[in-house]
């Protein structure tokens, strides 16, 4: 990981740092009951409905698991 807090490190890095921390850490989707309007090639979220991490690909939503 990188340091978030390192004194030495100027401000705008270490936003960057937490930023890329989180996604390192496998930040958590957004949630929704039903798929998302309009979708775009990668939209990933997570279906409370169903239980499932769906992406949009191939013109349709695939389960993860």
């Amino acid at each position: 990981m990188i340091p978030e807090q390192e004194a030495s490190v100027p401000k705008w890095q270490r936003a960057v740092a937490n930023a890329l921390n989180l996604i390192l850490r496998g930040y958590p989707f957004p949630s929704a009951p039903s798929a998302p309007p309009d979708p775009k090639d990668g939209q990933t979220y997570f279906d409370t409905t169903l239980g499932k991490v769906r992406t949009w690909a191939g013109g349709v939503w695939n389960n993860h698991f």
